[in-house]
């Protein structure tokens, strides 16, 4: 089967990219205008491990800090 194929790969170019795209709307849902701006986020512990694993490293790759004393995602650079 491709299609499997097809979507992990697609899933890949959007994870990967450098700029903000629709798929991080989705990702940081009411935290994306903050995101998008370069503000500081956060999310509720209760997520999905899974995608808590993909959202940090999501925010990672673009920039953004852990810190956990406030449990808040900062934007370190650009």
């Amino acid at each position: 089967m491709r299609f499997p194929w097809e979507a992990l790969k697609a899933f890949s170019r959007l994870f990967s990219s450098q700029q903000i795209t629709e798929f991080d709307q989705t990702l940081f849902g009411d935290q994306f205008d903050n995101f998008r701006q370069g503000m500081s986020v956060m999310f509720p512990d209760s997520d999905d491990i899974n995608f808590k694993r993909i959202r940090s490293n999501r925010l990672k790759l673009l920039g953004y800090s852990w810190q956990a004393d406030i449990k808040t995602w900062i934007k370190v650079s650009g």
